[in-house]
């Protein structure tokens, strides 16, 4: 079982890090032709389309990190698995806050 979790885990993180690539080269390059008059309406449409994409990986990904802290595979160093944990949680908080 928790091999499984580790390999969702594993799943999950690298989709989100191919997505965020994504926008980061693609899509927030676009964001200084839209112009200031458009840029609320296009940042909302950008978030309301984003979000269906990225949200459940995102709770995937932090679930399983929880998981693996409490059900932690055999020979995986428990500082990665906190690591992973702490990048997540780093990662919740900055596409909430910033």
């Amino acid at each position: 079982m928790e091999k499984t979790v580790l390999i969702l885990n594993l799943t999950s993180t690298l989709f989100l890090t191919g997505v965020i690539w994504l926008i980061q080269l693609v899509q927030y390059p676009f964001f200084s032709q839209v112009g200031a008059e458009n840029f609320n309406k296009y940042h909302s449409s950008h978030s309301f389309w984003i979000t269906p994409v990225v949200a459940p990986m995102m709770i995937i990904e932090l679930i399983t990190s929880i998981f693996l802290i409490v059900y932690p595979p055999e020979n995986v160093d428990s500082k990665l698995i906190w690591l992973g944990l702490i990048l997540a949680i780093t990662v919740w908080a900055s596409t909430f806050f910033l």
